[in-house]
């Protein structure tokens, strides 16, 4: 993908008011940023992340 279609998914994920399904758009973002598929994210366990850090 090139800059200008990642910027177009990184701003349809931005939460409309009301939306029932915002967190979709986060988790979209979140694979977009760590660059790994859906079912690694789905598995990921709250010891492999350090929020303090944001790691």
């Amino acid at each position: 993908m090139n800059d200008a279609e990642l910027a177009a998914i990184w701003t349809g994920c931005e939460p409309e008011p009301g939306d029932i399904g915002y967190s979709f758009g986060s988790i979209v973002k979140l694979l977009m940023l760590t660059g790994q598929r859906r079912t690694e994210v789905a598995a990921m366990h709250w010891s492999e992340l350090n929020l303090e850090a944001g790691t």
